[in-house]
């Protein structure tokens, strides 16, 4: 997690034009996240 708050943010604008990808938001991911460990019990509510 330190490696991923301190770094600065990319432009990710070449690989969503040439690839045709888009990136998830990273705060939708992170709560996709919790909640999939939350429904599995890794973790508790």
């Amino acid at each position: 997690m330190e490696y991923y708050t301190r770094m600065p943010r990319t432009d990710d604008t070449p690989s969503e034009r040439e690839l045709g990808v888009s990136y998830r938001d990273s705060r939708e991911t992170l709560s996709d996240t919790v909640a999939g460990l939350r429904d599995v019990g890794r973790i508790g509510s």
